[in-house]
């Protein structure tokens, strides 16, 4: 009978081991993907204002008011689309809906770069 305990046992703590590894993974791909999104809005800061100098031509007031306008309609677009993002992701299921914000950054950002002048 202490056999058949001690191999019990040594099931479950192999079965905590495999839910501790599990979480450990989790953990570290998300705090991997936080990074890499932080990275990725930093180099936005950085390079989205040269970008839209550069579509004005030079013209620093009506790249600032480009900018401001763009940033206020990303900011009410967000509103509506992260509503209904979030309940197609809640209807369809996450696992699709964490591809099209990369495969989205991706396409949009190769069209920057195809359509930039400076390259």
């Amino acid at each position: 009978m202490p056999a058949a305990l001690s191999k019990e046992s040594d099931a479950v703590e192999m079965e905590e081991q495999s839910r501790r590894a599990a979480r450990a993974r989790a953990s570290f791909i998300i705090c991997t993907s936080s990074f890499l999104s932080m990275c990725q809005h930093g180099v936005c800061v950085q390079t989205e204002p040269r970008l839209i100098l550069e579509l004005c031509k030079g013209d620093v007031g009506a790249a600032s008011r480009l900018l401001g306008n763009t940033s206020g309609i990303v900011g009410l677009l967000s509103l509506i689309v992260n509503q209904t993002g979030g309940k197609l992701s809640d209807a369809t299921g996450r696992k699709p809906c964490f591809f099209v914000g990369p495969a989205m950054s991706t396409i949009l950002g190769w069209l920057v770069y195809k359509t930039s002048s400076n390259r």
